[in-house]
């Protein structure tokens, strides 16, 4: 892509070789000389206006003033006037063997300008020079968003660049971010350099008196919100009894309060220190101690009696009863260990150290080890307000929408209003879960009553047919007795019959 050519200026050539640019500026006032101003301010800001359709910037020259105080003249100069100061490098010097980072300079010597004079006689002051020609290349239209003028940040855009700091999103991602809600890099004529010099000197700014206005936003908070307030110690006061002993104290004081914020992140990242830092490494290692803590400490189904007398008698075996970092943990035992949770509502339904972690997670996305303290109090309270929000949009959706029902159980409507949507899905998986146990123990009782009836069936049927076989076997018995008879009359009757026969 070539790069555009410039169309508010013209380049021309002296007769000795040399190149000027004179700016051809139409619609607004120029500068002729014997032209009258009431100010000088007000000549100013007609030459920085023709400056800015030219394409360059203008700065502040020299001037005389009367006995009486007054402006008798004053030049103004294009911002390229002076001559850079030359560096005398001795090359064959082993100190300048390295290499050098290029150095450049803004300033060619140029001569345009405009000389303002004060007219005794009616007080105002008459352009008495203009010098329109300038010996370096004007700035293009297309190429004016770059200069130091028009980067001069707003306070729009300042409050952005704090803002985004609280939210843990850095000087170059806040100024891309910027660059794409206002439509492209283009619109946005401060550049990320701009951004990170602004947090600097915000920060700069607020490292002088960093406890001080920390203490300052608490006591006007405690002013104006009901119920609010807090309390601060000093614990070491240092007598500046001279300008070095206060430098010294000054860079003691802010070295305890990056260890302060560094000790604090550390704390939310993690709710309980790495065991291995503080137990030597041949406990932890060598021996079963590693196992034996984890069994006590993150179990959630012992009771705190029990949990103290096996956390004792681990530490009687290990003899760590003088370890100082254990007995302040052990201290601190109601507020980490699982078991002294067994009690609270729906601790069944969440993790061991979930509340921890999230806390922690949450929190590592708006706080830096780096961050002052003032910073840090406005990123605490940028987390605060996304929570509250949260929260807001919950009970929104809580009043706005009800939630479907899979069971007929009081207990799940019930459930349905007190709970948030995403706590009620979880409650309703358990009910589900626990109405399927119950259908299922239902069924199961069905089936084996169902296995108990047929049982009883086949038992009675198997008796009637046990009685219909006795039946059987008692017609079959009288049916052989009346075969027996019938056979005995037989021969009777052979015998009377042989008797008519002989007769």
């Amino acid at each position: 892509m070539r790069t555009p050519r410039p169309t508010l200026y013209e380049q021309n050539e002296t007769p000795g070789g040399s190149i000027y640019w004179e700016p051809h500026v139409e619609g607004i006032p120029i500068p002729v000389e014997g032209t009258y101003y009431g100010t000088i301010d007000e000549a100013l800001d007609m030459y920085i206006k023709y400056a800015k359709m030219a394409g360059f910037e203008v700065k502040k020259g020299g001037q005389r003033k009367t006995k009486s105080g007054a402006v008798q003249h004053k030049y103004i100069y294009c911002n390229k006037e002076g001559v850079p100061k030359g560096i005398n490098i001795n090359t064959l010097d082993p100190e300048y063997s390295k290499q050098k980072r290029n150095a450049i300079t803004h300033a060619t010597g140029c001569k345009a300008h405009i000389r303002l004079v004060l007219d005794s006689v009616s007080g105002k002051y008459q352009l008495e020079s203009f010098k329109p020609k300038h010996n370096h290349m004007l700035i293009p239209k297309e190429y004016k968003h770059f200069t130091k003028k028009q980067r001069k940040m707003n306070q729009s855009e300042k409050i952005f660049v704090v803002k985004a700091a609280t939210n843990k999103i850095g000087a170059t991602r806040a100024h891309n971010l910027y660059c794409s809600i206002k439509g492209g890099h283009e619109y946005v004529h401060e550049t990320s350099d701009d951004f990170k010099n602004h947090q600097s000197d915000v920060n700069q700014f607020i490292g002088e008196s960093n406890a001080q206005m920390l203490i300052n936003k608490m006591e006007n908070r405690k002013n104006y919100v009901p119920n609010f307030t807090f309390q601060y110690k000093i614990s070491l006061v240092i007598p500046f009894e001279s300008y070095e002993i206060s430098l010294e104290s000054h860079v003691i004081l802010v070295e305890s309060q990056e260890i302060l914020m560094e000790s604090y992140v550390i704390l939310l990242e993690s709710h309980v220190i790495l065991l291995f830092s503080q137990v030597c490494k041949e406990i932890y290692n060598e021996t079963d101690f590693k196992e034996r803590f984890d069994k006590i400490v993150w179990n959630m189904f012992i009771e705190p009696l029990t949990f103290e007398e096996k956390w004792a008698q681990l530490i009687e075996d290990f003899d760590l009863k003088k370890h100082k970092w254990l007995t302040k943990m052990y201290n601190l035992r109601e507020i980490w260990i699982p078991a002294y949770f067994i009690d609270s509502p729906l601790f069944g339904l969440m993790r061991t150290t979930s509340r921890s972690e999230s806390e922690n997670s949450f929190f590592k996305s708006f706080t830096s080890p780096r961050a002052t303290l003032v910073s840090f109090m406005m990123s605490y309270e940028s987390a605060m307000e996304r929570q509250r929000y949260r929260q807001e949009k919950l009970d929104f959706n809580t009043i706005d929408a009800a939630p479907k029902c899979i069971t007929q159980l009081d207990i799940e409507r019930h459930a349905a209003r007190v709970y948030t949507r995403t706590m009620f899905l979880i409650v309703q998986t358990e009910i589900n879960e626990v109405t399927k146990c119950t259908l299922n123990l239902m069924r199961f009782t069905l089936n084996l009553m169902r296995f108990t009836l047929n049982l009883m069936r086949f038992t009675l049927k198997s008796h009637e047919i046990s009685l219909e076989s006795q039946m059987i076997q008692v017609e079959s018995q009288e049916i052989h007795t009346e075969s027996h008879e019938i056979h005995t009359e037989s021969p009777e009757i052979s015998l009377k019959s042989h008797g008519y026969f002989l007769i």
